[in-house]
């Protein structure tokens, strides 16, 4: 599975400028093989927080960093911070377990 380790700023954005987002330097369909919403499983400064990828405006893509997680890693709107994405199983997908070899 492919996955993405950068630094970034989180900025304040959306309706409202509630949320806390980060910048994706990457071309997510090129990277992830997925265009629009891709579900990702990430860390912000080594704390697990699942969210999507969002297509923005200016043509790149950006990520949703969820409260929980900023307040677990210290981190707020202006800060630079560490992130690692990778793509997360849709919901509701099931996976196939593998199953070990017989002897």
């Amino acid at each position: 599975m492919k996955r993405l380790a950068f630094e970034g700023v989180l900025f304040a954005g959306g309706p409202g400028r509630r949320w806390a987002c980060v910048k994706v330097p990457a071309f997510v369909p090129g990277l992830f093989g997925r265009r629009g919403r891709v579900p990702v499983n990430g860390t912000v400064n080594g704390v697990v927080f699942r969210a999507e990828i969002h297509a923005g405006a200016d043509g790149g893509y950006f990520v949703v960093v969820p409260r929980a997680a900023r307040v677990a890693a210290g981190a707020a709107t202006g800060d630079r911070v560490a992130i690692t994405l990778e793509v997360a199983a849709a919901a509701g997908s099931r996976s196939t377990p593998e199953v070990p070899a017989a002897n």
